[in-house]
């Protein structure tokens, strides 16, 4: 079973991912390591102006084969959703503009400490 991954950064500020660099670095090195073959694809939507110039850099981190599994678009994307990732927008909770209620297909989140020291912060994964 492989993943379609929906990533909205809705609010997100550049400068806030510049300041935690570090720890999207670390994800993107967990996820080469231990899910490589977990997601179809990524579509990151509502991406904010400038986005696209930092992904340029990040996207460097990545193989050729997961940078082709990426797709950013901004807040019309309803139809590159479904090209890319071949999914109906309806699928999508209501606060994404879908039809399924957010309580039904939302998993809680926290936000990232910003204080959170990425050199003396451990991941842990539990393997079956």
């Amino acid at each position: 079973m492989r993943a379609r991954i929906i990533i909205d950064l809705k609010g997100l500020r550049l400068l806030g991912v510049f300041s935690h660099f570090a720890l999207v670095k670390t994800m993107i090195g967990l996820a080469k390591a231990y899910f490589p073959e977990l997601s179809q694809s990524v579509t990151i939507i509502n991406a904010p102006f400038g986005f696209e110039t930092l992904w340029s850099l990040i996207s460097r981190l990545l193989n050729d084969r997961m940078r082709s599994k990426v797709c950013i678009v901004g807040s019309d994307y309803a139809a590159t959703l479904k090209s890319h990732a071949g999914l109906d927008i309806a699928l999508l909770p209501v606060s994404l503009g879908g039809t399924v209620p957010d309580a039904d297909s939302l998993a809680p989140c926290l936000p990232v400490p910003r204080n959170l020291d990425v050199e003396r912060t451990s991941i842990f994964i539990k393997t079956p």
